[in-house]
């Protein structure tokens, strides 16, 4: 597990930063507002870059398709099927 985070910060890292649309929104608006105006967004934004894709580099996808496995069975099993989410 520990190899398998490393790895995926290696990978992280340089795709949080790396030229892109969120990066260039925040380059303009540095040049528009100044700095320090830019830094909570740009700062948000980057650490949910990071959140997601850490997430998906460590299962959740997987734990999410047997969740809604279950969330399935129990809408097969319910008595009231309209209370399932189709």
């Amino acid at each position: 597990m520990l190899q398998t985070t490393a790895a995926l910060i290696m990978f992280l890292f340089p795709l949080a930063y790396s030229p892109g649309p969120g990066n260039l929104v925040f380059a303009a608006s540095a040049a528009r507002f100044g700095f320090a105006a830019t830094v909570p967004a740009n700062a948000g934004y980057h650490l949910a870059t990071w959140i997601v894709t850490a997430a998906i580099g460590l299962g959740f996808v997987s734990a999410l398709d047997q969740a809604m496995a279950t969330l399935d069975l129990v809408c097969t099993l319910a008595t009231r099927r309209s209370a399932c989410v189709d």
